[in-house]
């Protein structure tokens, strides 16, 4: 995964979305050419998962293993 400006360029950059109670984040601020993909209680902020290898595989871990209301 990537992250790309308008004009194709990699970015330092972070983005993060919620999917039930679970915060995943994505991020190259540390290195543009590899996403750090990343899972956190969304009301504690704790580290849930870490190291995934894409989106899909952090939204099915979410839903198969995340924390429930």
């Amino acid at each position: 995964m990537e992250i790309v400006d308008l004009n194709n360029e990699k970015l330092n950059a972070c983005f993060r979305f919620f999917v039930g109670n679970c915060e995943i984040s994505v991020s190259t601020v540390f290195n543009k050419d590899r996403a750090e993909i990343a899972i956190f209680d969304k009301d504690n902020g704790e580290l849930l998962s870490d190291k995934l290898l894409n989106l899909s595989s952090a939204i099915s871990w979410v839903n198969d293993f995340g924390r429930r209301d």
